[in-house]
């Protein structure tokens, strides 16, 4: 989302305890301002400069960072739905492939390549 470029912001987890939640879906309207939020799992460099961690709730990174944009992954059958991140993901590994000779992806944002 173009609009979170250059503001801090975090992605979190859905709350512990609402799972029976309807789901949310990748093109929902994932941004959350308040009420019960969930475990930080990623935080831009923006929130991180203001003091803001993976360790933290949502609750928790609001109080050291009242501007922060927190923006829910989306849900699939009561759990975390990645598919998109591992979709983006995939994407950056055929953009390396283009150019070098060797890639492995590790992880859904972990890539090694060999540049020699």
């Amino acid at each position: 989302d173009k609009r979170l470029h250059g503001k801090p912001c975090a992605v979190v987890q859905y709350p512990t305890g609402q799972r029976g939640r309807p789901d949310l879906r990748p093109d929902d309207d994932r941004w959350r301002t308040g009420g019960v939020m969930g475990g930080i799992i990623a935080v831009s460099y923006e929130a991180r400069a203001k003091g803001v961690t993976r360790q933290m709730s949502g609750h928790e990174a609001k109080k050291v960072c009242p501007e922060i944009i927190l923006v829910q992954v989306p849900t699939a059958f009561g759990k975390a739905d990645l598919q998109i991140y591992k979709d983006a993901g995939d994407a950056v590994v055929e953009l390396l492939a283009q150019r070098c000779d060797a890639t492995e992806k590790r992880s859904v944002d972990e890539v090694a390549i060999d540049i020699s």
